[in-house]
């Protein structure tokens, strides 16, 4: 028996990897694991909407809300923030350190009671909600499965004119016991979301809650022309016409491989990368920004380490964590798969593929289903590339515990 590790050479990816969805004899499992994930996380989506979410996935209550602003404002966490109306500024003066701007009224609170007389005329937010609230967590992971990017969740109270400028991202709205009044910026129009349910949005300009009342808000982010082009220029230096020769003198005209003639440079990298935009490379874009997403980080007792003894992570229960899925890397290649997640790139051996298959449930799953058929004999192969996967935040493990009901979790 030799010592196997199907998951290695993990380097972070950079701007010049080619990506696409996993489509190779190889990795077909993985891409049908994942769609299979989406859809179901759409259905849950939905369900949510509909005021069924599935187990676990629970918005906090208004005294869950309460207790992790309170908690915040304790430890003067930069994640809670205050907005105060310009007209408000001189009133609110003498109950805040700092106004950074009397337009956007972001203010610092030096201590709670100065927050709470301040907060009865302006509007709060607190952010990272999933690393304080498993619920929330999980709620995210929920919406990161369904959209295939990054989420982020925040506490939001007041009213909120401008929520959704400067950023493109798709937006749940969860009330938390109170109705949300909301302004869709595509239609126009004013709605109310009901307690008990949710409301998805693709481009959200205003909302308002009762004074006190808090809404739970869940954003995922979306690939950007900005960002489809930067990817995209990153490749287009490798087009064998933007191959161009620096000029000995700082304002001679420059010139480019193959062609003599003064080049007008940026013409040039615009022209380049549209040939690259029409020769269907936006596929790659997409694969590029799934294959950055990063998983949910969440409530740190929730995390447990996997013992260094492989023999003692009997009982232990692994959970994967991939958002997005994968992304492949180049042809298969003597039995091996490039694979791309979490900003990072690895390889991996055929016999790992279906610990990635399960793995993409995102289901809570006992480790022995893990056991591969290793070709080296090595009984730990499918431990080690699970802790490959851990490294990346790919993979949380914990071990059951037995309640007074004898029942394990």
């Amino acid at each position: 028996m030799s010592e196997c590790t199907a998951i290695r050479d993990v380097q972070a990816l950079v701007d010049q990897d080619v990506l696409r969805e996993p489509s190779t004899k190889m990795s077909q499992p993985i891409a049908q694991a994942h769609h299979a994930a989406v859809s179901r996380s759409l259905a849950q989506l939905a369900d949510l909407c509909d005021g069924a979410p599935p187990p676990g996935c629970e918005p906090p209550t208004h005294y869950e809300a309460t207790r992790l602003v309170d908690e915040a404002l304790a430890n003067l966490d930069a994640a809670l923030a205050l907005y105060l109306p310009v007209d408000g500024r001189e009133v609110l003066t003498s109950a805040v350190t700092e106004v950074h701007s009397s337009l956007s009224g972001t203010a610092t609170i030096p201590d709670r009671s100065a927050f709470r007389t301040a907060s009865k005329t302006g509007s709060m937010t607190l952010a990272r909600v999933e690393r304080r609230h498993s619920g929330t967590r999980a709620l995210c992971d929920l919406a990161a499965r369904a959209t295939a990017t990054t989420t982020t969740a925040q506490l939001a109270s007041g009213d909120f004119r401008h929520i959704g400028t400067g950023t493109t991202a798709r937006r749940i709205v969860i009330p938390i016991g109170h109705p949300v009044v909301v302004v869709d910026a595509i239609t126009d129009e004013e709605s109310e979301v009901l307690p008990g349910g949710a409301e998805i949005f693709d481009e959200l300009r205003e909302l308002s809650t009762e004074r006190g009342a808090f809404v739970l808000v869940i954003e995922a982010p979306l690939p950007t022309e900005r960002y489809a082009r930067s990817i995209l220029s990153s490749m287009a230096s490798h087009a064998p016409r933007l191959r161009g020769d620096v000029p000995g003198e700082p304002f001679a005209p420059a010139v480019t491989y193959g062609d003599d003639r003064p080049t007008d440079v940026l013409r040039l990298i615009v022209d380049q990368v549209g040939q690259l935009m029409d020769a269907g490379l936006g596929d790659h874009v997409v694969a590029s920004w799934r294959s950055r997403a990063q998983p949910t980080l969440g409530p740190a007792p929730w995390l447990r380490l996997l013992p260094d003894d492989y023999a003692a992570w009997e009982g232990w229960r692994i959970t994967g964590r991939i958002p997005a899925g994968f992304s492949e890397l180049g042809p298969e290649d003597a039995g091996h798969l490039q694979l791309a997640a979490a900003g990072h790139r690895f390889r991996v051996e055929a016999h790992a593929v279906p610990v990635l298959v399960a793995l993409l449930e995102g289901e809570p799953l006992p480790l022995g289903l893990f056991a591969s058929n290793c070709p080296n004999g090595d009984p730990w192969c499918a431990h080690r590339a699970v802790e490959q996967l851990g490294m990346l935040g790919l993979v949380d493990a914990r071990i059951p515990t037995v309640g007074a009901d004898g029942l394990q979790s």
